[in-house]
């Protein structure tokens, strides 16, 4: 039997869920580095993990991430104290029944 990542190319972004040796499920999620009959090794966020593909439930390739947020308080963003969204004068909290 062919394992399932037999026709995705390096590089491809992929999700992979496999069984953990002590118990459970685990997922590796980035891109598929290499792969061959035995294993894939994934390059996730936390380094490379390899999953050994008798130990796969299931697996597909998925879309690239979303782009990361701006933190807030950034470059366009409203933040809390200084000048409004609208620009003026700052904004200020006031105190109810005081």
């Amino acid at each position: 039997m062919r394992p399932l990542w037999a026709d995705w190319p390096p590089g491809t972004r992929v999700v992979i869920r496999y069984r953990r040796p002590e118990g459970g499920f685990a997922d590796a999620l980035g891109d598929l580095v290499r792969a061959d009959d035995e294993r894939a090794v994934v390059a996730t966020r936390r380094g490379e993990v390899e999953v050994p593909a008798a130990a796969v439930v299931v697996g597909k390739p998925v879309p690239p991430p979303p782009p990361r947020r701006a933190p807030k308080g950034a470059e366009g963003q409203p933040s809390l104290g200084g000048e409004s969204a609208l620009g003026g004068e700052p904004h200020t909290t006031r105190s109810h029944g005081m």
